[in-house]
């Protein structure tokens, strides 16, 4: 639900003087702002989100009036993706002539010093040249820049009054540091060579990811527990060092962000993301650490290292027809399968891998082919699972799929619907990874590493 943040009802007027560098935001930039923080459920963050929104096509419009000469790309803020919103209140992932830029909205309520994150100044992926305040005067739909400060800048006065950051991740920073001559940006931004204000690289984060993955795991899972309609923030349940690991994967910053509003989606069609977020908090986690099984390789007649490694056992000469005359178990799967319907390319490839969970022998095949496509290459997988006795599976059995985005399809054999196997079938980009995992009960669970299809 959006709250409505313009009840004439409900505000008092004050006179305001008009700045005159200020510039008009157009109605369908206001309807725009809307549409960024309507998915924010934190009635705070969701103003915050607002305003940088506003701040966001403040600027636009800026450069655009203020010269034709700038190359800006202002593509993709950060603004379009809430849980970067919610969490990085500030507005990445924007650069005016290969200068990175990130803009901060500077309110009505005006004080000696502003509050950023600190995400923004020391995590490679948001940090940025420079910083820029834009002043936004929501009731009268203007905007007007403040100030800027350059990274360089930003440290050197850091280290020279010792500034530390806030318990919540924040830094209080005097607006006294930031340049109030907005000719002055484009003059550098014009005039510098990027190299001007070095950035720190950015380092892989996956070594470290996978060193405290089960701590991670365990903390992250205090966020489900909190009482309905409250939650932890991140800063209370985890170090700073841990935080920038977690900045540093969208993908888990959209799980928490999930999470935190579960009370409020709860009113909503569950997902199966919601049904068990625990679970796939563990399959993302494999999902970003573990190394893949890339089933293209299929198709050159071998398996790789992984699979190997991991015991999978390749089908040289499957293919749908073959297997519906060579007698073998899979051949009976496959016959099952299409007489109910699914559909199995000829140019399908097939490996199995056998499990031991809890005294019971199960087997899993794979299945795998590419896809007719028209704008990107798409694959499918195909997953059978059964017992090696070809017997029907004990109930309790349970088949899960997962990829970046939540659980795809989760199975189980039950008493009232007896059978030998389970399957599903999914399909991707060749971007795109899954995660399975096999289960007989909570405790006794196996997760593969992801697949992929991948010809680089």
């Amino acid at each position: 639900m959006f709250t409505s943040f313009l009840d004439e009802s409900e505000v008092l007027f004050e006179f305001e003087p008009l700045n005159p560098e200020a510039l008009p935001l157009s109605s369908e930039q206001i309807n725009q702002s809307l549409d960024y923080c309507r998915s924010i459920l934190d009635d705070r963050k969701q103003w915050q989100t607002y305003l940088n929104s506003l701040a966001f096509f403040g600027f636009q419009n800026w450069l655009e009036q203020r010269s034709s000469e700038l190359v800006f790309n202002l593509d993709h803020p950060s603004l379009e993706k809430p849980e970067l919103a919610y969490f990085i209140e500030a507005v990445c992932n924007l650069a005016v002539n290969q200068f990175k830029i990130c803009l901060v909205a500077l309110g009505n309520s005006r004080t000696d010093t502003i509050i950023l994150p600190r995400a923004i100044f020391e995590l490679p992926e948001y940090r940025a040249h420079y910083y820029i305040l834009i002043e936004v005067q929501e009731e009268l739909e203007t905007t007007s820049i403040y100030g800027f400060i350059s990274y360089s800048d930003f440290q050197a006065h850091k280290t020279q009054i010792d500034l530390e950051p806030k318990a919540d991740w924040t830094y209080s920073v005097p607006l006294s540091w930031f340049n109030t001559e907005p000719d002055q940006f484009l003059l550098f931004v014009r005039c510098l060579e990027v190299s001007a204000i070095p950035l720190p690289e950015i380092q892989n984060p996956a070594i470290l990811l996978s060193q405290i993955r089960e701590e991670l795991i365990s903390k992250l899972s205090q966020l489900q527990s909190s009482e309905p309609g409250s939650f932890h923030e991140l800063w209370q349940i985890l170090t700073w060092e841990q935080g920038k690991i977690i900045f540093s994967y969208p993908e888990l910053l959209r799980w928490i962000y999930e999470v935190q509003n579960q009370a409020i989606l709860s009113a909503q069609p569950i997902s199966q993301f919601h049904k068990n977020p625990i679970a796939y908090l563990t399959d993302l986690f494999n999902l970003l650490t573990q190394p893949t099984l890339n089933l293209a390789g299929w198709f050159n007649q071998e398996l790789d290292i992984i699979s190997t490694a991991l015991s999978w056992v390749f089908i040289p000469d499957f293919s749908p027809e073959t297997a519906l005359r060579d007698g073998t178990e899979i051949s009976s799967l496959v016959k099952q399968l299409q007489e109910n319907g699914v559909e199995i390319s000829p140019q399908a490839k097939g490996a199995y891998r056998d499990l031991g969970l809890g005294g019971r022998s199960l087997r899993l095949y794979a299945l795998t082919w590419p896809l007719e496509w028209e704008i990107e290459p798409e694959w499918t997988l195909l997953l059978i699972l059964g017992l090696t006795t070809g017997t029907d599976l004990p109930v309790g059995v349970k088949l899960r799929v997962s990829d970046a985005t939540g659980i795809l399809v989760e199975q189980d054999s039950n008493r009232e619907d007896q059978c030998s196997y389970l399957f599903t079938r999914v399909v991707g980009t060749c971007q795109e990874k899954f995660v399975v995992t096999v289960s007989l009960r909570e405790d006794i669970t196996e997760t593969l590493p992801p697949f992929e299809f991948s010809f680089n």
